[in-house]
C-alpha cells in the first residue's frame, strides 16, 4: 500500500514538471538526470532505481523502438 502511494506521489510530481511518457525519462542525459533529481528533491533515487533504463525498456516493449540517449544534450528538458 505505501509503495502504491509513493508511486502516485512521484507520478504527480513528474506530471507537475511536464513529464508524462516513458520516452521522456528514457532520453534523459546524465546531466538531465542530475538536474531533475535536484528539481524533484529525489537525491540519487532516479539513478538508484534506474528510472532511465526502466523507461527505455518499457518504451521498447510498448512501441518496439529502442531509445538512444544523446551525449550532446546538457540542459534539462521535459520532452
Amino acid at each position: 500500500m505505501a509503495s502504491n502511494l509513493a508511486s502516485r506521489v512521484i507520478e504527480g510530481r513528474l506530471h507537475e514538471i511536464g513529464v508524462f511518457r516513458y520516452r521522456q525519462i528514457g532520453l534523459w542525459t546524465d546531466a538531465q538526470v542530475e538536474a531533475f533529481s535536484k528539481r524533484l528533491s529525489f537525491r540519487d533515487r532516479i539513478q538508484r532505481d534506474r528510472w532511465r533504463e526502466q523507461c527505455q525498456e518499457l518504451h521498447r516493449e510498448k512501441h518496439g523502438e529502442t531509445l538512444e540517449v544523446s551525449t550532446f544534450a546538457d540542459t534539462p528538458t521535459s520532452s
